[in-house]
């Protein structure tokens, strides 16, 4: 703040109290708004702003923070259908009932992307499932994802190996969900 001539600390507080109020106001992800006042920062520190453009600053840096979210939850989105569908065409998953199989897909999916932390209250209050409850599924889900280049049935795979789909059964399978203890 200290190469601003116009806008000192007081007024970033003001502009970030402010894109928290539109980050909340879309919904926007919590790694949206990091992101965003990352941007900022980075343009403050290396550009002089005006104070009237400030505010053009932050909402410009919300929406290139933004362009990263959606990129992410297709990611996500279509690495929970690939392990959805793998899990609904293996019989062994016949056991655990549809809510289960998609709440282990979540899970599955947020660990292959690593995502943090892979079960949040929010996953917890959705679907009623502890972050333990969905681990038995999820290990198969990534054996299956494991053995998906090699299975015969290759439809699902070639499927979400499709860039229009992410590629996303070509990313490295969560095998860490395999050794974790299940209670």
């Amino acid at each position: 703040m200290d190469s601003q001539p116009e806008i000192n600390e007081k007024m970033r507080a003001i502009l970030v109290d402010w894109l928290i109020e539109v980050h909340n106001k879309f919904e926007l992800m919590p790694e949206t708004l990091y992101l965003t006042i990352n941007i900022v920062d980075r343009y403050l520190a290396s550009k002089t702003v005006m104070r009237r453009e400030l505010q053009l600053v932050g909402i410009s840096a919300m929406l290139m923070a933004s362009k990263y979210e959606k990129i992410w939850a297709a990611e996500m989105e279509n690495m929970m259908y690939f392990l959805a569908e793998l899990g609904i065409m293996n019989y062994a998953t016949i056991i655990y009932c549809p809510s289960m199989l998609v709440a282990s897909a979540v899970y599955t999916a947020r660990c292959t992307i690593n995502k943090s932390p892979a079960w949040n209250d929010t996953l917890k209050l959705d679907t009623s499932f502890s972050e333990t409850q969905p681990m038995d599924c999820a290990k198969l889900l990534v054996s299956f994802h494991l053995m998906a280049a090699e299975n015969k049935l290759k439809v699902i795979y070639r499927k979400y190996s499709n860039p229009e789909r992410g590629a996303v059964a070509l990313l490295l399978a969560a095998k860490s969900l395999l050794a974790a203890a299940t209670s």
